[in-house]
């Protein structure tokens, strides 16, 4: 018999994020601004699913939402998932999507959580970087399909 998690059970969050990839390889990533978590820290563009969203149709909304970007849903390629716990005291489940198709270009869609999307080189990005993101990264560049990150062992 299974039973449903009662309402006061931690619950995880699940992310889904994009690695829009452009000429050379180049990735896009943005800086994060008036954000209670990781303030000032480059990110993919990414963010929570929404009740009963498909994974891939989430991304896609993500990545049009905070870029102006249209990439098909099918065209999405999952490279990576994280289960982690951030120091603020959150369980996830980020779930990493490659694009290497698009249309429209690129724009900051969110200014007031975004500073701009820039294409940063697969072997010069940025920092600072979440410490999960930087780890996600490094296991994508590996093709390391999973990784746990922030718990205690």
């Amino acid at each position: 018999m299974t039973t449903m998690p009662s309402v006061d059970q931690a619950q995880h969050r699940v992310d889904v994020h994009v690695l829009l990839y452009g000429h050379e390889g180049a990735l896009l990533l943005g800086r994060r601004r008036k954000k209670p978590v990781w303030e000032g820290h480059y990110q993919l563009p990414s963010g929570r699913l929404d009740p009963a969203e498909p994974l891939r149709a989430g991304a896609a909304r993500e990545l049009q939402e905070e870029t102006g970007v249209t990439v098909a849903p099918d065209a999405l390629e999952m490279v990576h998932v994280t289960h982690h716990r951030s120091p603020y005291g959150t369980d996830r489940v980020g779930f990493f999507f490659a694009a290497r198709e698009w249309t429209g270009p690129v724009v900051n869609a969110e200014p007031e959580l975004c500073e701009g999307w820039e294409w940063w080189p697969p072997h010069g990005l940025p920092a600072p970087l979440p410490p999960y993101l930087a780890e996600a990264l490094e296991h994508i560049a590996h093709g390391r399909a999973y990784a746990e990150y922030g718990w205690t062992r």
